[in-house]
């Protein structure tokens, strides 16, 4: 499985709509967050303050986010437990998440 560059714009495959991932900077103390997914718009904004490593599990993390949005399953979306639950056990699994084209 080819590896993510995170530095540069890419896409990855979300139940077959591609979701365009970011990275953007905190700008403040007060914003502390990981990650965002918005299934909406088809974007998953990750921090990039972090690890590459961190980064890989946050995507993963979102990703499952917006797999649940898009497969009707919002409302387990919205359980952080089960979220992270599968974002850590598949994280230790060894999966990650591929830009689209890569194979």
């Amino acid at each position: 499985m080819a590896k993510i560059d995170f530095e540069k714009p890419m896409y990855v495959d979300v139940c077959g709509v591609p979701f365009l991932y970011r990275e953007y900077t905190p700008n403040s103390r007060a914003d502390n967050s990981m990650g965002r997914s918005d299934s909406v718009k088809a974007v998953i904004n990750i921090c990039s303050d972090m690890s590459k490593e961190m980064k890989e599990s946050v995507l993963i993390h979102e990703w499952l986010h917006s797999v649940l949005d898009c497969s009707g399953l919002g409302e387990l979306s919205n359980n952080e437990n089960l979220v992270s639950t599968l974002q850590n056990e598949l994280y230790r699994a060894g999966f990650r998440i591929k830009a689209m084209g890569d194979k």
